[in-house]
């Protein structure tokens, strides 16, 4: 049996590195071969290949994790891999006495060391089938060569291809995540983000766009409790480079480093995240929520509010760099009171929290005695 994995589109193929997994035990000195002018041909290592595996003890102690590998290949195991001359189509052939996997769990290891560096675990979708995984860690990162950077995504409501392999950093060692069959899974969709009633827990997903296509997402819980320290499991340092790339990058400038997820806490009713965004060319650029939170989320810029994002996308400018100057205030409802102005009824993103009114035909958000328009923008003080 084999595996046949096309590391991009049909001739794309430059030198670089891909990730990858297996979905059964493959030889990776014996068992590669290569699609050349329509026959499969014997790869030979690192002349036309070469493989590399992740070694999470290294990063906990602050060096680089990949070494190179030249031994058997497991299903579940994150590798990466470089191939030559734009020969990117490659078959993976199972060992004799290897197995299929239609599920599987994988073991993650952690290593004392700095919090933002211990834990990280290359995995993948080592089974035969798409599959979700049934069990935290929250967030993924995965390497996206066309682009020289990594994306980040929540583990829960994904479903996986055969093959990809993705980052997830592991709070304890010797725990697990288990990976099933997405037949009853809501394939390429993500979980609607919740409000946790129990711990006031907001959850923020918001995505960086050019041209109608997202280019990278920033997630943010905003929570009571949230430590002012990173903490595992709920903050996720963004990996690999944040500028010089040629796609647009957002992070949250918090914790004392770049986070593409982050845990922040409350000050009273709100909680304010320290944006940073790249862009790699003068543009346009939109930055969106991918469905409604349970809060308010206003986009300011040099401390003004610019734009409520609950409302509505937000299209500007930016030059080629990076810019500091935005951030989000995400803005905890109040129950609404009387006003003596005409009340707005309800509507699905539950503004019965929201305290809203028209005004000469015109929307108006009113909170804590500052009248702010449709968009965000502040109008007057009461």
């Amino acid at each position: 049996a084999y595996f046949i994995h096309d590391l991009d589109p049909p001739g794309s193929a430059s030198y670089g590195w891909y990730s990858f997994t297996v979905p059964f035990p493959v030889d990776a000195m014996q068992g590669v071969y290569r699609l050349d002018n329509g026959n499969w041909v014997k790869a030979v290592n690192e002349v036309n290949y070469a493989i590399m595996d992740y070694h999470e003890d290294l990063r906990a102690q602050g060096k680089y994790g990949w070494k190179k590998y030249r031994s058997i290949l497991q299903p579940g195991t994150g590798y990466l891999m470089t191939v030559e001359n734009a020969l990117n189509t490659y078959r993976f052939t199972k060992t004799q006495d290897g197995n299929f996997n239609t599920a599987m769990t994988q073991t993650l290891n952690v290593t004392d060391g700095d919090e933002k560096d211990k834990g990280w675990n290359s995995i993948g979708n080592g089974t035969t089938s798409y599959v979700t995984y049934a069990s935290t860690p929250r967030y993924a990162q995965l390497y996206n060569h066309s682009t020289n950077a990594y994306d980040i995504e929540l583990t829960t409501g994904n479903a996986l291809v055969v093959g990809a392999a993705y980052f997830v950093q592991a709070t304890t060692n010797n725990s697990t995540i288990t990976m099933q069959d997405a037949s009853d899974a809501t394939t390429g969709l993500l979980r609607a983000p919740q409000r946790d009633t129990e711990s006031d827990v907001c959850f923020v997903n918001l995505s960086l766009s050019v041209n109608g296509k997202s280019s990278d997402k920033l997630f943010v819980t905003c929570d009571d409790n949230a430590a002012t320290t990173y903490t595992i499991g709920k903050d996720v340092m963004k990996m690999g480079a944040t500028t010089g790339v040629s796609v647009a990058r957002i992070w949250a400038n918090a914790k004392g480093t770049t986070l593409g997820a982050a845990d922040v806490a409350y000050n009273g009713n709100e909680a304010i995240i320290p944006l940073g965004i790249y862009a790699p060319k003068d543009g346009e650029y939109t930055l969106s929520l991918n469905s409604n939170p349970m809060e308010d989320v206003y986009l300011t810029r040099n401390g003004v509010i610019v734009w409520n994002l609950t409302m509505s996308d937000y299209t500007f400018s930016l030059n080629a760099g990076s810019d500091t100057s935005y951030a989000l205030q995400v803005v905890r409802r109040v129950q609404n009171t009387a006003t003596g102005v005409d009340a707005i009824d309800n509507d699905k993103r539950g503004t019965d929290f929201v305290e809203k009114m028209i005004v000469n035909g015109q929307l108006f958000i009113l909170r804590d005695g500052i009248l702010y328009d449709a968009q965000g923008k502040k109008v007057s003080t009461l």
